[in-house]
């Protein structure tokens, strides 16, 4: 049956096409400009064989050989997919898309395709093997039938500003996805960014080192069934369900600004939930969430950072709020919690959880923070972090850098000033051992008053989020 599917769907898409070869590359990694003469390529002819061709319009299928390498260069095109994929790469061993400079291409799919089922191509954009995006120019890409960009082994994008809007991912690559430069906005169904291959470790990843990312999307921001990494570049996920899921998440660099309606960091597989002992630190499987560089600030409407293994952060700075229930937590997981450098900013409506007794780095506890509180850390007269809250937040922590456990810290809100003990190890939710030091609190340098207002609001607030930026380090 699926034979019979393929047949007819192949079928339609070479109605009236015709064979075009050309002469392969004599390097793959050239430029457009350094490849030509490139063989034009009308809308309707088929590749059966490695070469550089410029495309005109229309609908492309590639049916070339396994080892082959197909170069199409888009220098202002516009490609429509009437009946599958606008782009369809049925066999080759690359294809690599290539914008010509100062251009602007456009590609789409119709919302039905003249045969289709869940093994067949499914986006504008399909191709069988790995996809190359580069080169400095503009491609937008709708897929009204389901994906955007979809690729079965590896999709890498090292330029260009590519825009994405799809019905399902916008972004999907089966083996893996990797970003190493351009300007990405996309907006998705399903989920920003896809890599799904669950039969390999080592496949299954999406590795992030440079570019800049905008996502959108009514599920996850970026899913990777194996690993995420972000080691470079930037990455805006305005809206999502959970911003960053995988099974092991390592940030090493770059910058993040995540909102999620869920966790915003999640490193679970299968069932994530979570449970008590788990959460106080006695379980946890096989997930990770290490960030030990870059900067992270995220708002989350469920626990913000929630790996159902380990948790660690050794560097960089992360600026964590939740706005959700009191069950869940700004830093959270179902194994070992250790901050052990950085500079990590925490608190919202919940609880936190347990740091194991490894986590060396100190810190401060505070509750009872308003909006709009502008709060500085000084130890020895030297001003260890500032920032501004932008929302109220029930409890707040804060590491860094020069507060020393058992030592007095003086703590401002708007210039009121009070004396807070610092801490090590376990102790948030009480009792557990470590060095918790003093609940800190603000109204008229009183500790421990609370002021978490009365009327403050459970859910995300409506539109997306104000901040005022990471802190002042």
């Amino acid at each position: 049956m699926r034979m019979k599917i393929l047949c007819l769907f192949l079928a339609a898409l070479l109605a009236g096409c015709s064979a075009v070869t050309a002469e392969p590359s004599e390097e793959a990694g050239n430029t457009p400009r350094e490849q030509e003469p490139a063989t034009p390529l009308v809308a309707g002819e088929v590749i059966t064989q490695a070469g550089t061709y410029n495309l005109t319009g229309g609908q492309i299928l590639i049916d070339a050989g396994k080892d082959d390498v197909v170069k199409l260069v888009l220098d202002g095109v516009t490609l429509r997919g009437e009946t599958g994929p606008a782009i369809y790469a049925k066999q080759c061993k690359e294809v690599e898309i290539i914008l010509a400079e100062g251009s602007v291409n456009t590609v789409s799919d119709s919302a039905e395709y003249a045969a289709s089922d869940e093994n067949e191509p499914d986006a504008a954009i399909f191709v069988q093997d790995s996809l190359t995006i580069s080169g400095s120019g503009a491609l937008n890409v709708t897929g009204n039938h389901n994906h955007g960009i979809r690729s079965q082994d590896i999709l890498t994008v090292s330029g260009g500003e590519v825009s994405v809007t799809a019905v399902g991912d916008a972004l999907r690559g089966r083996d893996g996805v990797a970003v190493k430069g351009g300007r990405l906005t996309l907006n998705a169904g399903g989920d920003g960014i896809q890599s799904n291959n669950a039969d390999d470790d080592t496949k299954g990843f999406v590795n992030i080192d440079g570019g800049e990312i905008t996502i959108q999307a009514a599920k996850d921001g970026i899913q990777a069934e194996s690993s995420l990494t972000v080691s470079g570049g930037s990455v805006t996920v305005e809206g999502s369900t959970e911003a960053l899921e995988a099974s092991h998440i390592y940030i090493t660099g770059g910058k993040l600004d995540l909102l999620s309606t869920d966790d915003a960091i999640n490193a679970a597989g299968g069932d994530d939930t979570g449970g008590l002992f788990g959460r106080m630190g006695f379980g946890g499987g096989d997930y990770t969430v290490d960030i030990s560089g870059g900067e992270v600030i995220f708002h989350a409407g469920g626990d913000g950072i929630d790996s159902n293994g380990t948790l660690n952060i050794s560097g960089g700075t992360v600026f964590a709020t939740i706005n959700s229930s009191a069950d869940n937590a700004a830093l959270d997981s179902d194994g070992e919690t250790t901050v052990t450098g950085g500079t990590v900013i925490a608190g919202g409506t919940g609880t936190f959880g347990n740091l194991s007794s490894g986590s060396t780095e100190s810190y401060v506890y505070l509750t009872g923070i308003r909006e709009g509180d502008r709060i500085t850390v000084t130890s020895g007269g030297e001003e260890l972090v500032t920032y501004a809250a932008d929302r109220a937040l029930a409890a707040l922590a804060i590491f860094a850098p020069g507060i020393v456990s058992g030592e007095s810290c003086e703590v401002s809100v708007n210039g009121a000033v009070t004396s807070v003990t610092a801490g090590t190890g376990g102790g948030f939710m009480g009792g557990m051992g470590g060095g918790r030091g003093n609940w800190g609190g603000f109204g008229g340098g009183q500790s421990g008053d609370n002021r978490f207002p009365e009327d403050f609001s459970t859910t995300p607030p409506e539109g997306g989020r104000e901040r005022n930026g990471p802190p002042e380090l």
